[in-house]
């Protein structure tokens, strides 16, 4: 009769709640706008791969001129939703339409934690052109 000696190793990996969702930020559409054509918003979606412990509970864009300055909020209730999205109609917050020119936006998903009181945001930027 033969004798084996075999050894293995058992090892723990701890994942975070962070690690095992996934969000996706879709490019704005449509980029670059012409709003003289068929362009009168432009869209910002969120996908989520799943519904967690914390789902996200506010989706807030805000939108930039290259100078710095604030042009607009834009903000949707999230609880609960695996695709959230806001439309910018291209205007202002005293509801002019904006220049043309290339703009940013600063997209915030937020998560309110109830039982720590803390919120954990997922944030991304992008650029946007607007053409007219």
């Amino acid at each position: 009769s033969q004798k084996f000696d075999y050894a293995f190793a058992v090892t723990d990996t701890v994942v975070s709640i962070d690690s095992l969702v996934y969000f996706n930020f879709t490019a704005p559409y449509p980029n670059p706008c012409l709003p003289e054509g068929s362009c009168n918003s432009i869209t910002f979606k969120v996908e989520k791969s799943f519904l967690d412990a914390f789902p996200p509970t506010l989706l807030e864009v805000t939108i930039f001129n290259v100078a710095g300055e604030k042009i607009c909020d834009l903000q949707t209730d999230a609880a609960g939703n695996l695709e959230m999205s806001l439309d910018w109609n291209l205007k202002n917050e005293s509801g002019y339409d904006v220049a043309s020119g290339v703009y940013l936006a600063y997209w915030r998903l937020s998560f309110a934690n109830d039982s720590t009181n803390t919120r954990n945001d997922k944030t991304y930027k992008s650029k946007i052109a607007i053409i007219r």
